[in-house]
């Protein structure tokens, strides 16, 4: 009789807990801009936009989330599997959201394993699991989760996540060139999810930089991160050359909180601390 591993133990525990916390919202209806985007937009219901969307074409479209073309051919999967019923979407949310919540956990556990560290067994799973499970059940994650036309902030932490364990990992599990080719295309995807997939080069670099010297897994990094920065840099200068203008369906332009970038920047520290305060006491 086969018997599973304490690691594949400990990702289905994860798994189980996180897909029953979100399991309330498979019955739930289409809220906020599911509305919109699902039910009364065409575009995803479409199969002859897919093209565009898979090429990065649709950055010249003037369509809903034209900037995002990951979250938008994940839109269009649910469309073409479950047409205009919720239960689909919602259950690719939580799966999606389950997926990362390993993906931080396995994080965790490379963390411990190079470092080394001399804790006993219990108090080594206790903190391997304990950011994991922080991060399922967390109220922060409520919105991308719970509405599918926030799955955006979902891929671009999954993007991004699978960025540094591909360059984190043991230096002979991979090839170098697969790789890097690996950390640049979670890159490219992360950011093709949300603006914020930005970070995933930035993420890449610190945690590389925070492992033991000598315990640095390969030699590629600087190719891997120079690479995902690259296709960061290009993905964004393409959205902005191309974003069609005018537009129909964004009539005027978002203005800089304060009403200049000079302002904007002034007011940035506090919806950090916003955030902070948010993540630490929700």
């Amino acid at each position: 009789m086969h018997v599973a591993s304490p690691l594949a133990r400990s990702a289905a525990v994860l798994v189980t807990l996180t897909v029953a916390v979100f399991s309330p919202t498979l019955s739930a209806s289409f809220v906020y801009d599911a509305r919109l985007q699902i039910l009364t937009d065409p575009f995803l219901h479409d199969p002859s936009n897919w093209p565009d969307v898979l090429t990065f074409r649709v950055l010249a479209r003037d369509v809903l989330d034209f900037n995002r073309p990951v979250h938008l051919a994940s839109l269009m999967l649910d469309a073409a599997v479950w047409g205009r019923d919720p239960f689909g979407y919602h259950l690719t949310s939580v799966l999606l959201h389950a997926a990362n919540v390993v993906l931080v956990w396995r994080l965790a556990v490379r963390a411990t394993t190079m470092r080394g560290t001399e804790e006993s067994g219990f108090e080594r799973r206790f903190a391997e699991m304990l950011p994991a499970v922080l991060f399922a059940v967390h109220p922060v994650v409520t919105e991308a989760v719970c509405e599918p036309t926030f799955r955006e902030d979902l891929l671009a932490t999954a993007f991004s996540l699978g960025a540094v364990i591909l360059a984190t990992g043991s230096a002979g599990a991979i090839p170098a060139a697969l790789r890097v080719a690996g950390v640049v295309g979670c890159c490219l995807f992360a950011v093709a999810s949300k603006e914020t997939g930005v970070a995933a080069p930035v993420l890449v670099a610190v945690a590389c930089w925070s492992l033991p010297r000598d315990r640095v897994p390969w030699k590629g990094m600087p190719a891997a991160i120079i690479g995902g920065t690259v296709a960061v840099v290009a993905f964004l200068a393409a959205r902005f050359l191309l974003e069609p203008f005018p537009s129909t369906i964004f009539e005027s332009k978002p203005e800089y909180p304060g009403g200049s970038l000079g302002a904007a920047m002034a007011i940035e520290p506090r919806i950090l601390a916003l955030y902070a305060q948010v993540i630490l006491l929700p």
